[in-house]
């Protein structure tokens, strides 16, 4: 079969999908290429879930399927329009389609119908045993050996990979990017957040997370330039889950993120040349700098939120859809 869309160049592509008779828009989805051919091959949309990083038949739990009786491609080969016989009703609200709230001058919502169905009686509840197991397999996977992996392995996949047209990280890792300044930089910011002297949203906690964030983002950077692995040279998962936690944000924390930011300052300053002859120092400097930030933000926050937060971006973009599905959960 011929494809209409170049999965290797967008492994992941909106779908609109419309009402064939009344030609309302419905909802939108996401397909990656088993989507799609899924879709071709039953007849019946299929969508790739982006958050359970899984293939999923509309209506499969509901009955509320969708059937197709057209698909069109845009003119830039990169989105799809399905126009589908629909089976009850699409929204998991109950409503005829996912667009039925419309935005007043005032910036109110207005619903322009009502529902047709109770998701109560469409959707029950699940079992308080489901629910726990299901809780537990989500803390298992977060708490582990995957939550680091995967999360650390992902921009690994982008230093492999020639996405440097669509991923700006993945032009960094391919173009061997040492970001020493930018380490410095949001160093210092994480220091005058924990400090009190500087913060972005007002909550103490969000811009910790922001913060320290980014600078694991950097050190991955230049970890990954370096040829550092996750797991046997930098133990990033006993690193980012501690087994004390600190009780309150010390002076001596703020400090040693000064101190560091100005010694990854002094690195930019050297040559290459220089950078390349004290590359054992360099090393332990980058190691102990994934620990000093986990230290220094454990009094705010679990040092984990810090990797939930960028590994829940790099979910969200659609050049990594088949990296992510392809992770052992």
């Amino acid at each position: 079969m011929t494809l209409p869309i170049d999965f290797e160049a967008n492994p992941l592509v909106p779908v609109v999908v419309q009402d064939d008779e009344s030609r309302d828009v419905l909802m939108v989805g996401f397909m990656n290429r088993l989507a799609f051919e899924k879709t071709h091959e039953t007849g019946f949309v299929h969508f790739w879930s982006r958050s359970r990083n899984e293939l999923w038949k509309k209506g499969a739990s509901s009955g509320h399927t969708q059937e197709v009786v057209s698909m069109a491609v845009n003119c830039e080969d990169n989105s799809l329009l399905i126009q589908v016989i629909q089976q009850g009703a699409v929204c998991h609200t109950g409503h005829t389609t996912c667009y039925y709230r419309q935005i007043l001058p005032n910036g109110s919502l207005f619903e322009t119908s009502d529902p047709v169905f109770d998701p109560a009686e469409v959707y029950p509840a699940l079992l308080p045993a489901e629910i726990a197991r299901r809780n537990r397999q989500k803390r298992q996977r977060r708490e582990g050996t995957w939550f680091i992996g995967a999360w650390y392995g992902a921009y690994e996949f982008l230093a492999r990979q020639p996405l440097q047209e669509v991923s700006g990280t993945s032009k960094l890792l391919h173009d061997n990017v040492w970001p020493f300044d930018r380490i410095a930089d949001e160093m210092e910011e994480l220091a005058g957040v924990l400090a009190g002297e500087h913060g972005h949203s007002g909550d103490m906690d969000q811009d910790v997370i922001l913060e320290g964030s980014q600078i694991l983002y950097w050190l991955n950077i230049l970890s990954i330039g370096v040829g550092q692995e996750w797991d046997r040279d930098l133990d990033l998962e006993n690193v980012l889950f501690p087994p004390d936690h600190f009780s309150e944000a010390s002076v001596s924390s703020i400090q040693k993120l000064r101190e560091t930011a100005a010694t990854w300052r002094l690195a930019k300053a050297r040559s290459k040349d220089e950078q390349s002859d004290y590359m054992e120092e360099l090393l332990q400097e980058l190691s102990s700098s994934y620990w000093l930030v986990s230290r220094a933000v454990s009094p705010v926050v679990e040092p984990s939120r810090l990797v939930e937060h960028d590994l829940d971006e790099l979910q969200s973009k659609p050049y990594l859809a088949d990296y992510f599905a392809s992770v052992d959960d």
